[in-house]
């Protein structure tokens, strides 16, 4: 009986290892393309932060240096809007500060998945009916 168990168990664990093994072909595929878009659209998302983040920046110090606080025996009086130019260049210098990092890690990741899609594609195709070793490579 125990023997049994044990052969059952080596075999149930056998398939498992097998059913996990990564396909070749079009699964490296699917994986590089879906790789390639998620740093695509990092890129883009990067880009997008860099340039609203730079514009923000520019405006917030231009409307720092409109604007002016004075001191009347009176009160204080201010001429532009001081805070929304302070704000302007906080939330500019942050998304520049993402904006940037997005913008290289996901320019450079997609190159290079777009060059694995394209350049050299090793296989090793073992199904019942045939093995056989694939290699292509694209000039």
């Amino acid at each position: 009986m125990r023997v049994l168990l044990l052969i059952s168990f080596l075999f149930v664990l056998s398939i498992h290892c097998y059913a996990q093994q990564n396909q070749q072909g079009n699964g490296d595929k699917l994986f590089l393309l879906q790789k390639s878009e998620k740093y695509r659209k990092m890129q883009n998302t990067g880009t997008t932060l860099t340039v609203l983040g730079g514009a923000l920046v520019i405006g917030g110090i231009v409307t720092l240096s409109n604007s002016t606080i004075t001191q009347t025996p009176y009160g204080t009086k201010t001429t532009g809007n001081p805070g929304a130019g302070a704000a302007a260049f906080l939330v500019g210098l942050g998304a520049l500060g993402a904006g940037i990092p997005l913008w290289i890690i996901g320019a450079h990741n997609h190159h290079k998945y777009d060059r694995r899609l394209e350049n050299l594609y090793v296989g090793f195709n073992t199904t019942p009916q045939q093995t056989s070793l694939t290699l292509r490579y694209k000039f």
